[in-house]
């Protein structure tokens, strides 16, 4: 009898001890926050010697507005001091999923003082906190231990990942609330770029992720290996969204510039308590 419940015990030690999904203890697939929705308009105003900088007009207002806005959006959303509970399979499905769309054509107003050039833009970013389009980070530049603003990182991307960029991220800390497994929304961050299928690597025995390379853009703390990331969906207007019509918020694949890939995975087995 003893033998029994000894076997018995070792058994139930390896099935709990087996990770159902890489820091799976974070994510439920019955419990997850609602998407978070955030939102920023803003004004680019570029001098015709900066335009002719660039490529064209529409490349120098779309690099100024990309930068300003999405610098705009990081800080609001660290502002607020997110936490969440990590879900999964609550992300669209890979067809509706767009991890950037660009909408809209630059057409800006003259300054009638200096000649300048301006444009508005609006710019829309999603973020749900879901395992399908979540990733860790797995090594930081120059093999530190920790990272700041501008510092790059290797991460896994544990299922979907971007074929094109750009795309961002944001920066999530595991944390223990009150014996709630949650994650604290710490940093945001620019993919800089994403092997895809040449570059797949083990995360555990069952799964294997996308290794992918970015960039630290803001942070309110330090980010540390080990970390996590989630990607998020952003949609930019070449105008405030209140100008646009109807008709020109639909969009077909043409102008979307990232497009994720779903990559298979079993049917998840129960956790043994």
């Amino acid at each position: 009898m003893l033998r029994y419940f000894s076997a018995l015990f070792c058994f139930v030690c390896l099935v709990s001890c087996t990770q159902v999904k890489p820091v799976g203890k974070f994510f439920d697939s019955n419990l997850g926050s609602k998407p978070i929705v955030e939102k920023t308009n803003i004004k680019v105003v570029l001098t015709e010697q900066e335009v002719a900088n660039h490529e064209d007009m529409e490349t120098a207002f779309w690099d100024r507005a990309m930068r300003k806005g999405m610098e705009s959006l990081a800080r609001k959303l660290l502002q607020k001091h997110i936490l969440v509970k990590g879900s999964i399979g609550q992300v669209p499905s890979p067809k509706n999923v767009y991890f950037f769309q660009k909408i809209g054509q630059v057409s800006p107003g003259k300054l009638p003082v200096t000649g300048d050039l301006t444009q508005d833009f609006s710019f829309e970013l999603t973020f749900i906190p879901d395992w399908k389009i979540a990733g860790q980070i797995k090594k930081i530049e120059e093999d530190r231990y920790i990272a700041g603003s501008s510092d790059r990182v290797l991460m896994v991307l544990f299922d979907y990942y971007p074929l094109k960029l750009p795309a961002y991220f944001l920066i999530g800390r595991q944390t223990v609330e009150e014996s709630n497994n949650l994650i604290r929304i710490i940093g945001f961050g620019k993919l800089t770029q994403a092997l895809g299928p040449v570059a797949r690597v083990n995360i555990n025995k069952k799964y294997s992720g996308t290794l992918a390379q970015g960039q630290i853009l803001e942070t309110e703390q330090e980010i540390l290996t080990g970390d996590l990331i989630f990607l998020v969906m952003v949609k930019a207007w070449a105008k405030p969204e209140a100008q646009l019509k109807k008709e020109e918020l639909t969009t077909d694949t043409n102008e979307v510039v990232v497009e994720p890939r779903f990559v298979e995975e079993e049917p998840l087995p129960q956790e043994t308590k």
